[in-house]
């Protein structure tokens, strides 16, 4: 099969999905129906992402949509894909007190473990092993 063949009838497929999409179908019950899995509407809810954690082709995409939009076709390694952004959210930087017991159990695993090394370290010293044949 001519991989040029099947790039043009996955875009075809993503372009007449999109149709059926902006028309009313909703967009997991058009997952199911392009993937031929019954459960893709479980599936396809992705979770939350930050910048960094996405293809590059889907971050740029998904990080310039509307909350409820659905994309273009994207063109990803083996055919075209359609991303339905369900919420933005603002990263946000945690003040001190919401990090203080992260901060806290970092810095105490970080001591216990230089504790253990310096106590590995005094035990090697005076400790003597002699090996006889």
């Amino acid at each position: 099969t001519d991989p040029k063949a099947g790039m043009t009838k996955a875009l075809k497929a993503a372009n007449d999905s999109l149709v059926q999409i902006k028309a009313g179908t909703p967009f997991e019950e058009m997952a199911a129906k392009c993937t031929g899995d019954p459960d893709m509407a479980k599936k396809c809810v992705l979770g939350t992402f930050g910048k960094g954690e996405l293809s590059p082709v889907i971050e740029q995409a998904a990080f310039k949509m509307q909350t409820g939009e659905v994309s273009e076709p994207i063109s990803v390694d083996n055919g075209y894909q359609l991303i339905k952004v369900m919420v933005h959210a603002q990263a946000q930087a945690q003040t001190i007190e919401e990090a203080r017991p992260q901060i806290v159990e970092e810095l105490t695993a970080k001591q216990g473990q230089d504790i253990f090394a310096k106590w590995v370290q005094e035990l090697r010293k005076r400790t003597y092993v002699e090996i006889r044949d």
